[in-house]
């Protein structure tokens, strides 16, 4: 998913949600977040 706005995480899963409304639920965790290169690194569970 790309330009992904908001985060949030809960337990287990991940709640993604972009400026268009597009919704998405990972299950999975944060690996790594780069935020001069604009970049989350996720894994999935």
């Amino acid at each position: 998913m790309e330009k992904v706005d908001k985060i949030i995480p809960k337990d287990d899963e991940l709640f993604m949600e972009n400026i268009f409304g597009e919704r998405k639920i990972l299950k999975a965790r944060i690996k790594e977040m780069a935020l001069v290169d604009h970049r989350i690194i996720i894994e999935k569970l």
